[in-house]
C-alpha cells in the first residue's frame, strides 16, 4: 500500500485482492475476508475497503450472498478493467505487460494535428504504439500521439514491460491532469484482430482520449482497441 500515491488507495486494494483470487491459492473457503478483517489488513476507512470490494463485484470477481460473506466468483478467465490498465502497470503487476511496437517521430494526421492544436505540416509528433497483455493474452492495441514540441525525445527513451507513458511524462516535467475521452463499440480491422491475436471482425471496445496538463495544453492523444472478450469498463457512482 502506498498512499501517497497517484494511483487511489481503493484501486491498490483491488489490484492486490484480484491477484490473490487469480492465483488460486488465497481464500480457499471461497469467500472474502470481512470489511473489518480488511480495514485492519490495509489501514484504511470501511468506506475504502467497501468501493474496492464493488469494483471487484462489478468485474465478476465476487459476489454477495444472503448473509454477511462476500463469495469469490472468479472462474479462472481474464477480465480487466478498462480503466485500471494503466494504474496496474504502474503498480507494476507481474502478470501485465506492455510490449513496444514501435516509436516514430512523424507529421501527424488532420485528425491527430486537430486534438493536440499542431500544425500538419509544419509539427511533428512521436507515434507510439504498443501491446498490452496479461498471462499471454492480448488485451489493448495503443497508438498514442505525443507532440515533439514538448521536447522530449521519445526514440531514446528506454521504455520496458512495465513502463508507463503517463509516468514518463511525469518525470520529465509534464503531468497529466485532465482528460476527455469517447468509448465506441466497434467491429476490429483486420490489422488490429491480427495484433490482439484474434478472428477479423472480432468485437472491440475503441476508446480515444486526449490528455492535457496543468495548464490545459493537449499532451498526449491516444487510440485503443480493447479485446471485448476479456475488458469492462466500470465508472464509479458519482455526485451529480
Amino acid at each position: 500500500m502506498v498512499k501517497k500515491s497517484s494511483v487511489p488507495l481503493y484501486r491498490q486494494i483491488f489490484s492486490d485482492l484480484r491477484n490473490q483470487i487469480e492465483s488460486g491459492f488465497a481464500f480457499q473457503d471461497g469467500k472474502l475476508p470481512s470489511e473489518h478483517e480488511l480495514q485492519t489488513k490495509y489501514q484504511v476507512s470501511r468506506i475504502t475497503v467497501r468501493e474496492a470490494v464493488k469494483l471487484l463485484e462489478n468485474l465478476g470477481y465476487v459476489r454477495k450472498s444472503k448473509g454477511a460473506s462476500t463469495e469469490i466468483s472468479y472462474q479462472n478467465g481474464i477480465m480487466w478493467d478498462i480503466s485500471t490498465i494503466t494504474e496496474d502497470i504502474q503498480q507494476n503487476k507481474t502478470d501485465l505487460e506492455s510490449v513496444m511496437v514501435n516509436i516514430t517521430k512523424v507529421r501527424p494526421e488532420t485528425q491527430v494535428s486537430q486534438f493536440l492544436r499542431l500544425d500538419c505540416e509544419t509539427d511533428f509528433v512521436y507515434r507510439i504504439e504498443r501491446i498490452r497483455a496479461v498471462k499471454g493474452t492480448r488485451l489493448t492495441r495503443s497508438i498514442s500521439y505525443i507532440p515533439a514540441n514538448l521536447n522530449i525525445d521519445f526514440t531514446n527513451i528506454n521504455f520496458g514491460k512495465k513502463s508507463s507513458i503517463y509516468e514518463t511524462l511525469r518525470q520529465l516535467g509534464q503531468s497529466p491532469a485532465l482528460g476527455d475521452e469517447t468509448l465506441q463499440a466497434v467491429n476490429g480491422d483486420p490489422l488490429t484482430c491480427q495484433m490482439l491475436d484474434i478472428p477479423d471482425g472480432s468485437a472491440l471496445f475503441y476508446r480515444e482520449k486526449v490528455t492535457y496538463n496543468v495548464k490545459k495544453v493537449p499532451i498526449e492523444y491516444v487510440k485503443a482497441f480493447y479485446n471485448a472478450k476479456h475488458v469492462k469498463y466500470y465508472i464509479p457512482n458519482k455526485m451529480m
